[in-house]
């Protein structure tokens, strides 16, 4: 079994190499838009093998804030959970205009 920590610190790497402003949970304190947040969320199946957990999968969230209409840092985003080895699955859930903020906030759920 990939250890939690080795599958998450994967997709972290890779999502703060393609936008170096991607936190892991919440933002700094004043941190202009764009930025992105990513967190684990829950296991969303296991398999069990000799009476041990062989495989652990789990789901989280992906979140970019922009002001930038068709902000190519989407792509970039989709481009990277494609290409992850760990990433069993991802999914764009959301893209919605935040009217308080002003901010275009995209959603996505993975799951490694």
């Amino acid at each position: 079994m990939i250890a939690l920590q080795t599958k998450l610190q994967s997709l972290r790497d890779a999502l703060v190499s393609v936008f170096p402003k991607t936190y892991h949970y919440e933002r700094p304190p004043r941190t202009a838009a764009p930025f992105a947040i990513w967190k684990e969320d829950h296991e969303d199946f296991s398999v069990e093998a000799d009476n041990h957990k062989a495989e652990q999968g789990i789901v989280g969230y992906l979140d970019y804030f922009t002001l930038t209409e068709f902000d190519p840092i989407v792509d970039a985003f989709q481009t990277c959970l494609n290409g992850l080895n760990d990433c069993t699955y991802w999914n764009l859930d959301s893209v919605d205009k935040e009217d308080e903020t002003g901010l275009v906030h995209f959603r996505w759920s993975w799951r490694v």
